[in-house]
C-alpha cells in the first residue's frame, strides 16, 4: 500500500484539534481563576461581545453604588456641607426638591427658634416691660358719616419689639428672616386692639396681608394691613363750617403697663398716602399722643392718632346754599307781577314747590 494514501488530510487534522480543544476552552471559562494563563491571555485579548457588555454593566453599577453611598450622610452623624458649596449630598427636602446649603441652614434656624420659643410668655417675663414701637401708614380714609358718627380707615399697622429668644447667628450676610402667617402663630406677639373700633377686618386676597421679620439680634417687625371703622363723635353746631377731629386708639387688651408699654416710633410714626382725597372734607393734619389710662383691671398704655377733617365749604355752597338762595329769589318774582296775572303767579309757585 502506498503511504501517501494513508496520510490524513490537513482539514481533517484541524477538525480533530478543534474537537479536542473545545472542552478545555469551556472548562477554562467556568473556572473562578479564569483557567490556564494561556487561555486567560487569549480570552482577555479578544473576549466575546456579550461577555464584554456584561462586564462593563457590572462595573458601572458598582461605581454608581459606591458614589451614591459616599454622598449620603450616615445615620449616626450627618455630614455637614462646606461653606460656599452646593448642598448636593442627596439630602432630600420633604417636598421632593434638593435644598441649597443656605436654604438648609435657614430651615434649621427657623426650626430651632420655634423649638426653643414659648409663645405664651412675653419677652423678658418677670423683668422690665416689653417696649412696642408702632407706626401707621394710612392708605385710604372713607365713609365719614355724620349719621352713625364714625369713619373708616385702611392702613398698614407696623409693630416693633425686641425678643432675645429669637436671636440667631447670621449666615453668609443674611441677618434677617421674613416669614408669613404660619410663623406668627408660633411666636409671641402683642395682643394689640383698637378701643374705639366699631368693626374691622384683615385683608386676605390673595394671601393673608401680613408678614413677620426677625433679624439676628432678636428685633421683630410685624406688619398687618387692616380696615378699621372707628367711632368719631362730631360736633355739628357750626355745620357746614365745622372742623372734626377723629381718633384711632391703640392699646394692649390684656397686658398692663407692667408688661407692655406702647410708644410711637421716633421715625415718622403716622403717615398718610398722597393719594388720599375726600369729597366733603380736606385733611388738615394729624398728631399723635401717648398716655396711660386707668381701668378696673389695671393701668394700660394707649396710643392715639388724631386726624383733623375740615369740611369743604364749596361743596355745600353748590349743593345747598346756591339752590336754596335761588328758590328764595324766584319766590320774590311773584311780588313784582300784576296781581291779575294769576296764571303766571301760579306757575312760579309750582316751580318753587318742585324745587323744594
Amino acid at each position: 500500500m502506498d503511504s501517501s494514501t494513508c496520510r490524513p488530510s490537513p482539514l481533517y487534522v484541524l477538525h480533530v484539534i478543534v474537537f479536542l480543544l473545545w472542552p478545555v476552552l469551556l472548562l477554562s471559562m467556568s473556572l473562578p481563576d479564569g483557567g490556564p494563563p494561556l487561555l486567560e491571555m487569549s480570552i482577555a485579548s479578544s473576549p466575546p461581545p456579550h461577555f464584554q457588555q456584561s462586564l462593563e454593566h457590572a462595573y458601572r453599577q458598582q461605581y454608581e453604588s459606591a458614589t451614591f453611598s459616599a454622598e449620603l450622610p450616615s445615620n449616626a452623624e450627618e455630614k455637614q456641607p462646606k461653606d460656599g458649596e452646593q448642598y448636593n449630598k442627596q439630602k432630600q427636602h420633604p417636598a421632593g426638591v434638593y435644598n441649597t446649603n443656605l436654604e438648609y441652614n435657614m430651615t434649621r434656624v427657623l426650626n430651632a427658634l420655634i423649638a426653643s420659643h414659648d409663645r405664651r410668655i412675653r419677652p423678658d417675663f418677670g423683668g422690665a416691660p416689653t417696649i412696642v414701637n408702632v407706626t401707621a401708614h394710612v392708605i385710604t380714609i372713607s365713609a365719614i358719616s355724620e349719621v352713625s358718627m364714625d369713619y373708616t380707615v385702611d392702613l398698614y399697622l407696623r409693630q416693633f419689639w425686641h425678643d432675645k429668644r429669637l436671636a440667631f447667628t447670621a449666615i453668609k450676610g443674611h441677618d434677617n428672616l421674613t416669614v408669613g402667617i404660619d410663623m406668627v402663630k408660633s411666636i409671641w406677639t402683642p395682643d394689640t386692639f383698637f378701643p374705639n373700633e366699631k368693626k374691622s377686618y384683615f385683608h386676605e386676597t390673595t394671601s393673608h396681608n401680613s408678614f413677620l421679620r426677625i433679624d439676628s439680634n432678636g428685633n421683630v417687625i410685624r406688619s398687618i394691613r387692616l380696615t378699621v371703622t372707628a367711632n368719631c363723635p362730631m360736633g355739628l353746631h357750626t355745620f357746614p363750617l365745622d372742623v372734626q377731629v377723629c381718633a384711632l386708639e391703640i392699646e394692649s387688651y390684656g397686658y398692663s403697663t407692667s408688661d407692655i408699654i406702647y410708644h410711637w416710633h421716633p421715625n415718622k410714626p403716622v403717615t398718610i398716602d398722597d393719594d388720599v382725597h375726600l369729597a366733603h372734607f380736606t385733611i388738615g393734619g394729624h398728631y399723635q399722643v401717648e398716655r396711660t389710662i386707668s381701668l378696673s383691671t389695671g393701668n394700660y398704655s394707649r396710643l392715639t392718632a388724631s386726624f383733623t377733617f375740615k369740611r369743604n365749604l364749596g361743596f355745600y355752597l353748590i349743593q345747598i346754599y346756591f339752590p336754596s338762595s335761588l328758590i328764595v329769589v324766584i319766590s320774590w318774582v311773584s311780588f313784582f307781577l300784576n296781581r291779575e296775572a294769576t296764571q303766571a303767579r301760579v306757575t312760579i309757585g309750582k316751580i318753587i314747590k318742585i324745587k323744594k
